[in-house]
C-alpha cells in the first residue's frame, strides 16, 4: 500500500495501475465528483511541477470542495 500512496518511478509497476485507481477511488469515494473535478481543474496551478500523491490531492480536494444545492442557504428578501 505505501508503494501505491507514495510512487516514484522507480517503484511503481504498469501492473500496479489498477490497483493504484482503485486505491484513488477508495480514497476519495467521500467526496462529491463535483469537488474531485474542481481540484483536478486546479491541480496543475496547485502543483505545477509534479503530481500530486494522494494526500496532496485529497488536501487539495477538500479546499475546492463544492456545496451540494441542498445546502444552499438563501436569503429572504429585504
Amino acid at each position: 500500500m505505501m508503494i501505491l500512496r507514495y510512487p516514484t518511478s522507480l517503484w511503481l509497476k504498469d501492473d500496479d495501475i489498477d490497483l493504484h485507481k482503485k486505491l484513488w477511488q477508495e480514497d476519495l469515494k467521500t467526496f462529491s465528483d463535483e469537488s474531485v473535478r474542481a481540484a483536478m481543474g486546479s491541480m496543475i496551478d496547485a502543483h505545477p511541477v509534479f503530481a500530486p500523491v494522494i494526500g496532496e490531492f485529497k488536501k487539495l480536494v477538500a479546499s475546492s470542495r463544492v456545496r451540494p444545492a441542498g445546502l444552499a442557504i438563501e436569503m429572504a428578501p429585504i
